[in-house]
């Protein structure tokens, strides 16, 4: 697991969606139903009752921008205010296909098809600020977005992850929109073998955004045995575990996203760094290093050497830029490669 956070900057196609989302809310309680002419959903007393409280200045946007720390709080408030949307959770949990209360249809109609479904929601804006390369549930698989060309109608198409609903939005649509509640995710994490449509809140799954850093969860690796004939023969040796003891919580993302069995197929990873604890004393490789880079005019930081060393990132504040980094530098720690 990768801390993870926005940067701060204004987002501006986020907040023109938030205002268009805000003015549409008026509409829909003038006329009574979620949606145009054509396709709408009728609004009862309930979701009468609901939009209303949305209809004040910036309701959307405070929603839209909430803390992640304060979105389970937000969700007991409204289930408690609206016991219809937790019954519609409950049965949605049971079976994806169940029949829901017009509440619910008025806010999926509202948020998603509106918000995170429409064709001017702005999910590279929300991706490209986070600034990850990697996914932050696994640090195993690339999600960067990145534009390769445009389509026959001048729309640009991008490579990259997916944005995931950390609390489905199938269970809790009135999050379709949350910025905190999207997260960039591998198709891995984000699929059946994955999260998928896990309820996290009730799973006690740790969101990304609430970490203060990536310390809570740390690889460790045993070995059976020394004196081998070769990486192969080291690899097969070793067996990798998942150490949650300064944050138990997150031994429940580590079920869900199954970071040990995944890990598990990196020994070969890990074999490479205890050759190198073995084999290197990092101090005189440093002097070496620095040694030639200095005979070729070029200068270098301690984090370029670790960098160097390991063939990864190092140091917490990078895990983000390359897949299997927070597992290196985990595994070199542990075996007393870097500090």
């Amino acid at each position: 697991m990768i801390a993870i956070k926005y940067s701060g900057k204004v987002l501006p196609k986020y907040e023109a969606l938030c205002e268009t989302l805000q003015n549409k809310v008026a509409t829909w309680i003038r006329f009574g139903y979620v949606g145009d002419r054509r396709s709408n959903v009728p609004m009862d007393v309930e979701s009468m009752r609901f939009f209303r409280l949305l209809n004040r200045k910036d309701s959307i946007k405070k929603l839209a921008n909430m803390p992640a720390s304060a979105l389970e709080g937000y969700m007991d408030l409204i289930e408690k205010h609206f016991p219809d949307l937790a019954t519609d959770r409950t049965a949605k949990e049971s079976d994806p296909k169940a029949n829901v209360s017009p509440l619910y249809k008025c806010i999926t109609k509202a948020f998603s098809n509106y918000g995170y479904d429409s064709d001017t929601f702005p999910s590279e804006e929300l991706m490209d600020d986070l600034d990850l390369t990697v996914c932050p549930y696994c640090n195993r698989n690339f999600v960067k977005s990145i534009q390769v060309r445009q389509n026959a109608q001048g729309k640009d198409v991008y490579v990259r992850g997916q944005l995931d609903h950390f609390y489905p939005r199938s269970l809790y649509p009135y999050l379709a929109i949350c910025k905190h509640n999207l997260v960039p995710s591998c198709p891995s994490c984000n699929g059946a073998a994955g999260k998928h449509f896990d309820n996290t809140r009730t799973k006690g799954v740790v969101n990304p955004y609430t970490l203060a850093d990536s310390n809570g969860l740390k690889f460790k690796m045993s070995i059976a045995r020394k004196g081998f004939a070769d990486l192969r023969t080291c690899a097969q040796a070793i067996s990798i575990d998942v150490d949650c003891t300064e944050n138990p919580a997150l031994a429940n993302n580590e079920d869900i996203f199954h970071l040990k069995k995944l890990y598990s197929t990196h020994t070969d990873y890990a074999a490479e760094v205890y050759y190198k604890s073995i084999l290197r004393t990092p101090q005189a490789y440093k002097r070496f290093i620095g040694k030639k880079m200095i005979e070729n005019g070029m200068k270098y930081t301690d984090a370029d050497f670790e960098r160097l060393l390991l063939g990864n990132y190092g140091r917490e504040e990078d895990y983000y830029k390359r897949p299997l980094s927070k597992f290196c530098a985990d595994i070199a720690r542990q075996k007393k490669l870097i500090p």
